[in-house]
Protein backbone atom coordinates (compact mmCIF):
# COMPACT_ATOMS: atom_id res chain seq x y z
CA UNK A 1 0.00 0.00 0.00
CA UNK A 2 1.32 3.33 -0.78
CA UNK A 3 1.91 5.91 1.68
CA UNK A 4 -1.32 8.20 -0.68
CA UNK A 5 -3.50 5.80 0.13
CA UNK A 6 -2.33 4.99 3.91
CA UNK A 7 -2.82 8.46 4.84
CA UNK A 8 -5.92 8.71 2.85
CA UNK A 9 -7.56 6.24 5.11
CA UNK A 10 -5.98 7.81 8.41
CA UNK A 11 -7.69 10.84 7.47
CA UNK A 12 -11.33 9.57 6.93
CA UNK A 13 -11.14 7.05 9.81
CA UNK A 14 -9.90 10.14 11.95
CA UNK A 15 -12.89 12.04 10.14
CA UNK A 16 -15.07 9.48 11.20
CA UNK A 17 -13.62 9.17 14.72
CA UNK A 18 -14.17 12.20 15.63
CA UNK A 19 -17.76 12.66 14.06
CA UNK A 20 -19.32 9.56 15.38
CA UNK A 21 -19.87 11.02 18.90
CA UNK A 22 -21.62 14.47 17.53
CA UNK A 23 -24.26 13.09 15.33
CA UNK A 24 -24.89 10.43 18.28
CA UNK A 25 -25.67 12.80 20.44
CA UNK A 26 -27.24 15.26 17.77
CA UNK A 27 -30.23 11.53 17.12
CA UNK A 28 -30.79 11.13 20.76
CA UNK A 29 -31.96 14.57 21.10
CA UNK A 30 -33.59 14.61 18.41
CA UNK A 31 -35.64 11.28 19.00
CA UNK A 32 -36.35 12.44 22.01
CA UNK A 33 -37.73 16.05 21.52
CA UNK A 34 -41.06 14.82 19.81
CA UNK A 35 -42.42 12.10 22.50
CA UNK A 36 -41.51 14.65 25.09
CA UNK A 37 -43.83 17.68 23.82
CA UNK A 38 -46.38 15.59 21.71
CA UNK A 39 -48.71 13.80 24.29
CA UNK A 40 -50.53 10.45 22.81
CA UNK A 41 -53.85 10.98 21.52
CA UNK A 42 -56.83 9.07 22.84
CA UNK A 43 -58.49 6.03 20.78
CA UNK A 44 -61.79 8.32 20.87
CA UNK A 45 -61.00 11.28 19.37
CA UNK A 46 -59.15 9.41 16.31
CA UNK A 47 -60.29 10.49 13.22
CA UNK A 48 -63.56 8.21 11.74
CA UNK A 49 -63.16 6.77 8.30
CA UNK A 50 -65.99 6.67 5.98
CA UNK A 51 -69.49 4.54 6.47
CA UNK A 52 -69.53 0.56 5.00
CA UNK A 53 -72.65 2.02 3.06
CA UNK A 54 -70.59 4.89 1.47
CA UNK A 55 -67.38 2.77 0.89
CA UNK A 56 -70.58 0.79 -0.94
CA UNK A 57 -72.01 3.02 -2.66
CA UNK A 58 -68.36 4.35 -3.69
CA UNK A 59 -66.96 0.47 -5.00
CA UNK A 60 -70.30 0.48 -7.44
CA UNK A 61 -69.98 3.75 -8.60
CA UNK A 62 -66.33 2.89 -10.24
CA UNK A 63 -64.42 4.90 -7.05
CA UNK A 64 -61.47 3.46 -5.07
CA UNK A 65 -61.02 4.57 -1.72
CA UNK A 66 -57.52 6.22 -0.78
CA UNK A 67 -55.72 8.27 1.88
CA UNK A 68 -54.23 11.52 1.15
CA UNK A 69 -53.10 13.49 3.96
CA UNK A 70 -55.02 11.98 6.08
CA UNK A 71 -58.41 12.24 4.67
CA UNK A 72 -59.79 9.74 2.84
CA UNK A 73 -60.83 10.71 -0.64
CA UNK A 74 -62.57 8.42 -3.26
CA UNK A 75 -60.69 8.50 -6.40
CA UNK A 76 -61.84 7.62 -10.13
CA UNK A 77 -60.14 7.04 -13.74
CA UNK A 78 -62.34 10.05 -16.05
CA UNK A 79 -60.89 9.83 -20.11
CA UNK A 80 -62.11 13.83 -20.48
CA UNK A 81 -63.67 14.06 -24.07
CA UNK A 82 -61.03 14.89 -26.88
CA UNK A 83 -58.22 12.83 -25.22
CA UNK A 84 -56.94 9.64 -24.66
CA UNK A 85 -54.85 10.44 -21.45
CA UNK A 86 -57.09 9.31 -18.05
CA UNK A 87 -56.90 11.46 -15.49
CA UNK A 88 -57.39 10.70 -11.76
CA UNK A 89 -60.38 12.49 -10.06
CA UNK A 90 -60.75 12.35 -6.82
CA UNK A 91 -63.40 13.65 -3.91
CA UNK A 92 -63.93 14.28 -0.33
CA UNK A 93 -66.83 11.76 1.20
CA UNK A 94 -69.12 14.47 1.30
CA UNK A 95 -68.43 15.82 -2.13
CA UNK A 96 -68.61 11.70 -3.10
CA UNK A 97 -72.12 11.67 -1.60
CA UNK A 98 -73.39 14.91 -3.41
CA UNK A 99 -71.86 13.13 -7.06
CA UNK A 100 -74.13 10.14 -6.49
CA UNK A 101 -76.94 11.65 -5.87
CA UNK A 102 -76.49 13.91 -9.06
CA UNK A 103 -76.11 11.07 -11.15
CA UNK A 104 -79.36 8.88 -9.71
CA UNK A 105 -81.57 12.11 -9.94
CA UNK A 106 -80.23 12.21 -13.37
CA UNK A 107 -81.13 8.38 -13.73
CA UNK A 108 -84.81 8.60 -12.32
CA UNK A 109 -85.45 11.75 -14.70
CA UNK A 110 -84.52 9.79 -17.75
CA UNK A 111 -86.80 7.18 -17.01
CA UNK A 112 -89.39 9.59 -15.58
CA UNK A 113 -89.72 10.71 -19.55
CA UNK A 114 -93.43 11.03 -20.67
CA UNK A 115 -94.17 11.30 -24.02
CA UNK A 116 -97.55 13.20 -23.44
CA UNK A 117 -96.40 16.10 -25.97
CA UNK A 118 -96.32 13.06 -28.55
CA UNK A 119 -93.59 13.03 -31.54
CA UNK A 120 -90.83 10.47 -30.72
CA UNK A 121 -92.55 8.52 -27.95
CA UNK A 122 -95.34 6.95 -30.12
CA UNK A 123 -93.63 3.35 -29.63
CA UNK A 124 -95.07 1.84 -32.68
Amino acid sequence: MTFAKFSAFMILGTVIGATAPVYAQQSDAASAAPTATAPAAPAAEAPKGPSADTMKKAKNAGYRAKLKSGQTVFCKEITPIGTHFPEEHCLAENQLLMELDKEQAARDSLGNHSCSSGGACSGK
